[in-house]
């Protein structure tokens, strides 16, 4: 019997991909600034994959020129690498500060802040603070500013281009008088809808007799608006205060009117900084809290002594979810929460602590410091990882966003010149950090393969984000034909899982694994090699329970008959079988058809009788009808060699002639008898 292995059918896959996400690394960092107070209050990326960042800056040299005095308005234009592009200072002689910043449909960008001056680049300031809303061209060149406010203190923090082509801009205002009417008492949030030009449609004044002030806000899905901040008040505007500040979160519609409003948090302080609508229609709101009771739970620090980061997670009518406090025993700040990719949360922020949830801050020497610190989030608000970001000295995050490439850019400042931080001209800069997309690993789907054959494994591609080159190690490398590549060939003869690690060139490290089930070749026995007479037939039987059967002769029968009417000869029959996996497997059988005494005839007179076939030692060979003719005898290894050659002459009616097999291996050869121009070829097999 021989046995075959074929691959003739396809191998099943079976799709189990498994990815696994860890803390990114940083891809690169940089110091922006002179030797004076320079921040990053908000950072964005820009449609051509660099990023826009408005701050404030009061030095005039290193990356800053231009200052016009005090305080001015920083907007610096990164490359994607984090490079400058260009920078300009806006103000006057005044404070100048922008918090927030967008790019427009047009490619420029529109700045909100706020502003004391009244010359240079300011003008229409209504006296003290005024909202200061600057459109700028894609090389920062100003198109247009507006000064909007009233006699008192009116500032701006958060500005988007709305749905109109115009802008909502919310802040606090103090005024009674100019741009504002209808406040409340003392600060109120002040929300401004402007047209295209930055001329005011509509605003409102919302809030109580206590101090309100909105930080965010974002157009939603229905064209309205919804308004994060906080409040002192619990009358007018305002109702359900828990005590103290509480998170105010406010539903408007298209024209500015209430929908709803709720007031989030306990009898401590609440403080809400960022709000976005998330892609369940329902909003996630980010900031810290000193409170442990009302709607909060879980602050590691229960005497309100220290700020904890609290997000909170709101249904389309403002009713809560879940909420989740952030942090350890010092103080933790949550600024900023963005929804990512995967359908969870990116939350940035500052720690001075390093327990509970925090780990890694690099501000304890010397003292409880900050550090940047930023936290992954799952989509019900569960921790997935958490990075603190900075050196020895204080470092605040103020914005986070998912960039293009899965990883992150975030935004703030830095007094730290060691750890993380590199580069700093003096007091503080804006510090600006690129995380890695998440190193990806896919090992590429399980597979199921017939005992035998062989599969590439690994994904497509196997490694993604983070910092390539990628090195890859594979284990079990045993049966595979190289272990250091992203796609190799594996070939296992029992069922295998093979786990891939891969490192990439800032050692971030992770892995998955892939699953081979390897499959048996199905039995498949033809039987012994027989002889028969040709008188006679035999059933060549290739088993039950198969898929399918092709049979050399083009049977797909299980059974096949031989006849021995087809005249002496050897004659060869081959199966190739099929199971219910699709593993395939093949056997062959000989079947030789003699005359009735057993010879093997060359013609009439001439008869040649080999035996024993199978044999061990001794092949026996008897010549009858020989008389007056000549005959040779050829004997051949299975590649084809001439072993033995023998020539016959003889006048005797039977020869007789041993040949002595006991030096050759086992295994099968070919003797070939030749008489004048009649030949035969016999199959021996030594065991």
């Amino acid at each position: 019997m021989k046995i075959k292995k074929l691959a003739l059918f396809p191998i099943f896959i079976l799709i189990s991909i498994n990815i696994y996400a860890q803390v990114p690394g940083i891809q690169w960092k940089k110091c922006l600034g002179g030797t004076g107070d320079d921040r990053a209050n908000y950072i964005k990326q820009t449609s051509d994959g660099g990023f826009i960042i408005a701050g404030q800056t009061n030095s005039n040299n290193g990356d800053v020129s231009g200052n016009h005095g005090g305080y001015d308005s920083w907007i610096v234009k990164l490359s994607n690498s984090g490079d400058i592009e260009w920078k300009k200072c806006l103000g006057g002689n005044g404070t100048d500060v922008s918090t927030s910043i967008q790019q427009t449909n047009d490619g420029g960008f529109i700045v909100a802040g706020y502003t004391s001056s009244n010359d240079s680049n300011v003008s229409g300031n209504h006296g003290g603070y005024d909202y200061w809303i600057v459109k700028l061209s894609n090389s920062g060149d100003i198109e247009w500013q507006k000064c909007l406010g009233g006699e008192n203190d009116d500032r701006a923090n958060s500005i988007q281009q709305t749905n109109d082509g115009g802008y909502i801009v919310a802040g606090r205002s103090a005024s009674i008088y100019g741009d504002v009417s209808g406040n409340h008492c003392g600060y109120d949030y002040w929300i401004v809808k402007l047209n295209s030009l930055g001329d005011i449609e509509w605003q409102k004044c919302l809030g109580g007799n206590g101090p309100e002030v909105s930080t965010s806000i974002q157009q939603t899905n229905d064209g309205g608006y919804i308004v994060a901040g906080y409040t002192f008040s619990n009358n007018s505007d305002v109702s359900g205060n828990h005590g103290g500040d509480d998170y105010w979160i406010v539903k408007l519609n298209n024209s500015g009117d209430i929908e709803w409003r709720k007031c989030y948090g306990g009898t401590h302080d609440d403080y809400a900084k960022c709000i976005q609508q998330t892609n369940d229609g329902g909003f996630i709101v980010a900031g810290y809290t000193l409170s442990n009771d009302g709607d909060v739970s879980g602050n590691h620090d229960s005497n309100g002594t220290y700020y904890e980061g609290w997000i909170v997670k709101l249904n389309n009518s403002g009713d809560i979810e879940w909420q989740k406090c952030l942090g350890g025993t010092n103080d933790d700040y949550a600024t900023y929460i963005q929804q990512t990719n995967d359908g969870g949360f990116i939350v940035a922020g500052y720690t001075s602590s390093n327990d509970g949830d925090v780990s890694g801050n690099h501000g304890l020497y010397g003292g409880y410091r900050h550090d940047y610190w930023i936290v992954k989030l799952s989509n019900s608000g569960d921790i997935e990882w958490q990075k603190c970001l900075g050196g020895t000295n204080n470092d605040y995050a103020t914005c986070i966003q998912q960039t293009n490439d899965g990883g992150f850019i975030v935004g703030g400042y830095a007094c730290s010149n060691n750890g993380d931080v590199s580069g700093n001209h003096g007091t503080n800069d804006a510090w600006i950090v690129k995380l890695a997309p998440m190193l990806i690993v896919d090992a590429g789907p399980d597979g199921i393969i017939c005992n035998g054959d062989s599969i590439a494994i690994g994904g497509s591609p196997t490694a993604s984000g983070c910092i390539p080159p990628y090195t890859y190690l594979w284990n079990n490398s045993e049966s595979l034909n190289d272990s250091t590549i992203a796609n190799p060939i594996a070939f296992p003869n029992i069922t295998t899982t093979y786990t891939l690690t891969v490192t990439d060139s800032i050692g971030n490290i992770n892995t998955d694994s892939v699953t081979i089930t390897v499959y048996p070749l199905p039995y498949i026995n033809l039987g012994n090699d027989t002889t028969i007479n040709i008188s006679d037939t035999i059933n060549i039987n290739a088993g039950s329970g198969f898929n399918s059967y092709l049979w050399s002769n083009g049977s797909i029968d299980s059974i096949i008959t031989v006849y021995g009417s087809m005249g002496q000869g050897i004659y060869t029959y081959y199966v190739n079988v099929t199971d219910t996996n699709g593993c395939s497997n093949s056997d062959t059988i000989f079947i030789t058809i003699t005359t009735e005494d057993g010879y093997i005839e060359l013609n009439n007179t001439i008869k040649v009788n080999i035996y024993p076939n199978p044999v061990q030692d001794k092949l026996n060979i008897k010549i009858n009808g020989l008389i007056n003719n000549d005959l040779s005898i050829e004997f051949f290894d299975i590649n084809g060699e001439k072993l033995l050659n023998k020539n016959f002459n003889s006048n005797s009616d039977v020869i007789y002639e041993t040949i002595d097999l006991s030096n050759y291996a086992n295994g099968v050869y070919f003797i070939i008898i030749k008489s004048n121009n009649l030949i035969k070829t016999e199959k021996i097999i030594k065991v």
